[in-house]
């Protein structure tokens, strides 16, 4: 039984086996990158995650885990950046799902990261991957009008190195993400699950919605992040009222 409004520290699989089919309106998440696989330079997310699978463990999980997003959600967006540590399981993993790769996304950044080697391109943009069983390039429950809204979404991805929470998850992407997709694929009290919530920028996008959140992050300490800034979120909207 899945309770809503409750982040669950454990496993997302463990999460979504409890889940109906079909029991989640959206899919919204970010997984982890695989980032040491492919880097040798060390990274602050990477000291509590694994992040150095194989290229078949890598290819393994992720398959399991979407299998299991699209079984309980209606339309799955699955934010991820090609790099040297996932590139080759993420081709094979559009390739083995494209009878439900519904869409593709273009995240621009509107500025470059640099790159971490010599004679390596700046990257700019990531890809929001649509996967769902809803056939064709029609979304049945989409909330724009024909002509508003395109596949190349301009969001700038802004680093607070003063920012407790960019110090304790620099791998969170901005709230504008998950509210975009929550503001033209869902409508209010839908339910959105998140299988990798982090610290809970999801949920925070859900609250100012006016939607339902599911979560599961296996990291205590980002659950505990995300707790105190969910009862800030809503403490301020109580003082709004």
């Amino acid at each position: 039984m899945i309770e809503l409004n409750k982040i669950y520290n454990e496993d997302c699989l463990e999460t979504m086996r409890r889940m109906q089919p079909g029991s989640c309106d959206l899919v919204i998440t970010s997984p982890p990158y695989n980032f040491d696989a492919g880097s040798h330079i060390g990274h602050k997310y990477n000291k509590k995650v694994k992040d150095n699978l194989s290229v078949d463990e890598y290819f393994n999980w992720q398959k399991k885990c979407i299998d299991e997003m699209i079984r309980v959600g209606k339309y799955v967006f699955y934010n991820i950046q090609f790099i040297s540590g996932n590139k080759q399981a993420l081709c094979r993993l559009i390739g083995g799902y494209e009878r439900v790769l519904k869409e593709i996304i273009i995240w621009d950044k509107t500025t470059a990261e640099p790159a971490m080697n010599e004679n390596v391109l700046n990257s700019q943009f990531e890809f929001i991957l649509i996967f769902s069983e809803d056939p064709g390039r029609k979304f049945n429950t989409a909330y724009f009008n024909r002509g508003e809204l395109s596949n190349l979404w301009y969001v700038r991805k802004v680093h607070n190195w003063k920012d407790e929470i960019f110090l304790e998850h620099s791998a969170t992407f901005p709230l504008e993400i998950p509210g975009k997709i929550i503001k033209y694929f869902s409508k209010e009290g839908d339910i959105i699950y998140d299988p990798f919530m982090g610290v809970g920028s999801t949920a925070i996008a859900c609250i100012r919605a006016n939607r339902n959140y599911v979560g599961s992050e296996i990291v205590s300490d980002y659950c505990e992040i995300a707790r105190k800034r969910i009862e800030k979120e809503l403490s301020q909207l109580k003082l709004a009222i």
